[in-house]
């Protein structure tokens, strides 16, 4: 129990205390002001029942940057003063393959925790502008530690299984690319059902704030300025079914084997010490 508090300190130290973490903090911030700058409808007055669709251009933002995060930071493609990477931590560190799996990918996810949490104040004023229900807020929260969690045990796979850095950046890169474009394109492949191949992150996101990417675009200071925004309304489109199983055990079997080819890769790390 010891080691496992300590490499969560150790990760937590070495990422959110670095310069590289401050300067993550800060574009991270940057990027959720501006996806709520480009979901405020220029047209927008207080007084008119305007939809807004900032909510749905935020969450976007902290798909798109959170997710590349949670496959980076697991994954030990920054270069940082003092970083263990999760072999290193079973060699010199004395720690059994378990402990390191499960101490790093709690670092991991309170890291991007903590980063979301920098975001509130975006959050608080986006979700003012946009009509939002609990259940909605509870679906994102629950599909975000879904997603995330996978992320993280890709990652570290990655890390313990591949030495060269460049390569592992190279990995990391192909991997963020085949979740948010190669989805996409199996779900418009011939005899693709959708229901079934909802599994691109943004997708299941606008089918849980019950909105079109047409809205989202339609509604916003970008369709406004660009002359393509729709007739004003004042509620996004009709609700629809999320498939929570598919999802799930999508999601799930990549997490179970990710995180059981890392526990693999750990004991080999281990077995040419001995």
């Amino acid at each position: 129990m010891l080691v496992f508090f300590a490499i969560v300190r150790k990760e937590l130290a070495t990422v959110l205390g670095s310069p590289l973490g401050h300067k993550i903090t800060l574009v991270h911030l940057g990027v959720a002001l501006i996806a709520l700058l480009l979901g405020w409808p220029v047209s927008y007055m207080l007084g008119q029942a305007h939809w807004a669709p900032a909510f749905a251009w935020w969450v976007y933002a902290e798909i798109l940057v959170l997710s590349y995060l949670a496959l980076a930071i697991s994954g030990d493609v920054f270069e940082l003063s003092d970083k263990i990477r999760p072999g290193e931590w079973v060699v010199y560190g004395v720690a059994t393959p378990i402990t390191v799996l499960f101490g790093q990918t709690v670092a991991t996810l309170i890291t991007l925790l903590l980063w979301l949490f920098t975001s509130l104040p975006v959050f608080f004023l986006a979700k003012a502008l946009t009509p939002i229900t609990a259940e909605q807020l509870r679906n994102l929260a629950f599909f975000g530690a879904l997603l995330l969690t996978t992320l993280t045990q890709v990652g570290m796979w990655m890390s313990a299984a591949v030495e060269s850095r460049p390569w592992r950046i190279a990995a990391i890169d192909i991997a963020y690319s085949a979740l948010m474009l190669g989805s996409l394109v199996l779900q418009r492949l011939p005899g693709g059902e959708r229901s079934q191949l909802l599994i691109q992150p943004l997708e299941v996101a606008a089918r849980i704030l019950h909105i079109t990417p047409q809205e989202v675009l339609g509604g916003s200071a970008v369709g406004t300025l660009v002359q393509s925004a729709l007739p004003q309304t004042t509620a996004a489109s009709e609700p629809q079914t999320l498939p929570w199983f598919s999802l799930c055990l999508v999601y799930g079997t990549i997490l179970v084997i990710a995180g059981l080819l890392s526990f693999v890769m750990l004991r080999q790390w281990r077995n040419k010490q001995a």
